[in-house]
């Protein structure tokens, strides 16, 4: 779809409610520089979220078309809950129903605005941000999400893009590191990063980590919306857990269970060369 056909913002005062999708990015991809967009769109039923306004990283192609190419590199880079199964469709422990609502905003492009980051954080500071409802934060630039964590409330941010040597200086500041396992969580840590990490129900939880209080086993005591804890380095706390969760939970806790192994076998052969 050409974003050509798509009807500038017009110059108005803020909005109370947000009554339109917004593409406030349309350009290269910091993962991979093929074409993505970064679309705001309103939160109003997801009773763990609550009411935030959610910051989606799609492909410039349809995502369900993406995922069955692989093009959704573009906005995933290399998470293992992409990469888990074949890089497409089969065996992927992604949480995000990606045909479902990411296809929905793409293909409600024609009635979308075009507003600057800049001019959207003008017409909504102080309000509370999802940031990568869909997608990576890292895919976007810097002058993307600066304008709105300036004048936000709150946010929520991940990253599995946290070893990168650039991610520190970019996300750390306010983005948590997406970690799998408590191998991964120590080597975050090690490099100044709070992460959030998965695992499976009932799994071990670290004393230096928290269970999600959004969360079904934490029994939904807070929402996104509510809780300050995924702000990155911004909110010094623990770190998060949270058991593996949506339609895809199996599959994760199997890449999950893959990653342990793989890490303890180099483990142990390190520890058998020494």
């Amino acid at each position: 779809m050409s974003r050509s056909s798509l009807r500038a913002h017009r110059e108005m005062r803020p909005f109370k409610l947000m009554p339109f999708n917004a593409v406030i990015y349309e350009g290269p991809s910091m993962l991979n520089g093929d074409p993505i967009l970064v679309i705001a769109t309103a939160q109003t039923s997801n009773r763990e979220i609550g009411p935030m306004i959610q910051f989606w990283i799609l492909p410039a192609i349809s995502p369900l078309e993406a995922v069955k190419i692989g093009g959704d590199a573009a906005v995933c880079g290399d998470c293992k809950y992409r990469n888990g199964g074949n890089g497409q469709t089969k065996g992927r422990g992604c949480y995000v129903e990606w045909w479902r609502s990411p296809e929905n905003i793409w293909q409600a492009l024609e009635s979308a605005e075009d507003m600057t980051p800049g001019f959207f954080a003008a017409c909504y500071p102080g309000r509370q941000f999802r940031i990568g409802a869909y997608g990576d934060p890292y895919a976007a630039p810097d002058t993307v999400w600066d304008p709105l964590v300036k004048v936000a409330a709150g946010w929520t941010a991940h990253t599995h893009q946290w070893r990168r040597p650039d991610a520190a200086a970019r996300l750390r500041a306010w983005c948590m590191a997406s970690v799998d396992t408590m191998e991964e969580q120590h080597a975050a840590a090690a490099l100044g990063w709070r992460s959030y990490r998965v695992r499976e129900y009932g799994g071990h939880v670290a004393p230096d980590e928290t269970i999600c209080p959004k969360s079904e086993e934490a029994g939904h005591r807070a929402t996104c919306a509510t809780c300050s804890l995924c702000r990155g380095a911004a909110r010094p706390a623990r770190h998060v857990v949270v058991a593996a969760h949506g339609p895809n939970a199996r599959n994760a806790i199997r890449i999950i269970s893959r990653a342990s192994l793989r890490t303890s076998t180099a483990t142990a052969s390190q520890e058998h060369r020494r």
